[in-house]
């Protein structure tokens, strides 16, 4: 089966129609955005994923060329520019990034001598395209988000986004305009050499600190609360010389709630110290063999920590980790002659590392050591422990592709280890106890990044 090309009149047609949609786009936003005495907007279109957004960012540049009221500049002026100020593509993907570089992308702007940059993202997939817009003085004045149906953009998609791009941008520039026209006419052209310009120590300043955030990661102060829910399955074995053992094992359900809030930052925004609090609550219930057939109890697994940290970040996407805590970790079964549950109170200290997949996802991965101030065995029947301590390890991803929306999906090994050398159960006679507890929890959590 052969198709036929497009004849002439049908390729005039076709660009006509995309002409057409793109006249009204700007037109309708800002009727008087064409008018004869305008310049055309000196418009940078960047495209900030090369691996991936290549076919996106031709289809979109196809219908911006077709427009007369733009005049597009070279991307690569940009980012020569932006290497003076420690500005990388990177940059412009983040959100916090991008609102700390106002003042290097305005004098990015004007070392390429354009007005405007839009620059794109893709993620989702491939199936979402992010225009962001930042305005002449390197202010953020929108970030759009278009869905495409393939693996690039329609006409019709191009344009829909780019709609909602002039609409913000096109009044921007003419309030820039007027600035500059009236800065101009109040301005005395008296032609003294080096009045205006800047002094080099503070540039070399601020460059030597854009380039080293850019390269320790740029951290920022906010507080993250989450909430979802938590589940897992619990382990115990509890064992003696003395022919009395106990063992434990549930599944559970609930609820968690985690607040993670950045206090402080130092050393050029590269250091942070924080702290961070989770809550976790699970029901369930416990069967016991009794005489007469099983029993069930009541039960429940809790678990409250709180925990301070420093952050350092090493490269742009790379961060390490360490910090010291509070922990209880409590399994409570309703009272009954043969085992109530167990309580732990320790310490937390321990090491991470944060790895950034830029505005999409971040990876979590800690381990700490828990050293035990106090154990308790089903309300002190096995008295106090002399020898106790655990550990666990944690992984975590955190999805960031949604702007301030953030889910985290987790899992958490929790491992405590004790000895009782003087039980008070008078049918240990006196023997030693030791005991093991393993705890599996996995959770699912969403939060909003203030």
């Amino acid at each position: 089966m052969f198709k036929l090309p497009k004849t002439a009149p049908s390729l005039i047609c076709h660009s006509f129609s995309v002409l057409f949609i793109l006249f009204i786009g700007l037109t309708a936003l800002a009727p008087s955005a064409h008018a004869q005495d305008e310049a055309p907007i000196r418009l940078v279109f960047l495209n900030t994923d090369p691996s991936d957004g290549m076919g996106v960012y031709n289809s979109v540049k196809e219908v911006l060329h077709l427009s007369k009221d733009l005049d597009l500049i070279d991307p690569d002026d940009l980012l020569s520019a932006g290497t003076k100020h420690g500005v990388k593509l990177e940059t412009f993907r983040s959100g916090d990034k991008r609102q700390e570089a106002v003042g290097a992308f305005s004098r990015m702007l004007a070392g390429a001598n354009a007005e405007t940059v839009i620059a794109l993202d893709v993620f989702g997939g491939g199936r979402t395209m992010q225009l962001v817009v930042i305005g002449p003085a390197g202010e953020q004045l929108a970030d759009i988000r278009q869905r495409i149906g393939g693996s690039v953009p329609t006409q019709n998609e191009s344009v829909t986004a780019l709609k909602k791009a002039f609409k913000a941008l096109v009044p921007r520039i003419r309030e820039y305009r007027e600035e500059q026209a009236k800065l101009e006419a109040a301005s005395p052209d008296v032609g003294l050499v080096g009045l205006d310009e800047p002094n080099e120590d503070d540039t070399i300043k601020a460059r030597v600190i854009a380039e080293h955030r850019a390269k320790h990661a740029n951290l920022t102060r906010g507080l993250n609360p989450q909430v979802g829910a938590i589940f897992g399955a619990r382990n115990f074995a509890l064992e003696t010389d003395a022919n009395y053992d106990v063992s434990h094992s549930s599944p559970f359900v609930g609820v968690g709630v985690q607040f993670d809030a950045v206090l402080a930052l130092f050393d050029a925004e590269t250091s942070a110290v924080g702290a961070s609090a989770f809550a976790a609550y699970a029901p369930f219930t416990t069967v016991f063999a009794g005489p007469n057939g099983p029993e069930e109890k009541s039960s429940s697994f809790t678990d409250l920590r709180l925990d301070v940290y420093y952050m350092k970040g090493l490269s742009s996407d790379f961060i390490v980790k360490g910090g010291v805590g509070l922990e209880y970790m409590g399994v409570s079964i309703e009272p009954n002659a043969i085992y109530s549950g167990n309580d732990y109170f320790n310490l937390r200290a321990g090491l991470g590392v944060i790895y950034q997949f830029g505005e999409l996802a971040e990876m979590h991965l800690n381990a700490a050591a828990l050293p035990i101030l106090n154990a308790d065995v089903s309300d002190g029947k096995m008295g106090d422990s002399s020898v106790s301590f655990g550990g666990d390890v944690a992984l975590r991803v955190d999805v960031t592709a949604f702007g301030p929306v953030r889910a985290s999906l987790g899992y958490q090994f929790k491992y405590y280890q004790g000895s009782f050398e003087s039980p008070r159960l008078a049918q240990l006679r006196g023997e030693s106890v030791s005991t093991n507890d393993n705890f599996h929890v996995g959770h699912v959590l969403l939060g909003y990044d203030f």
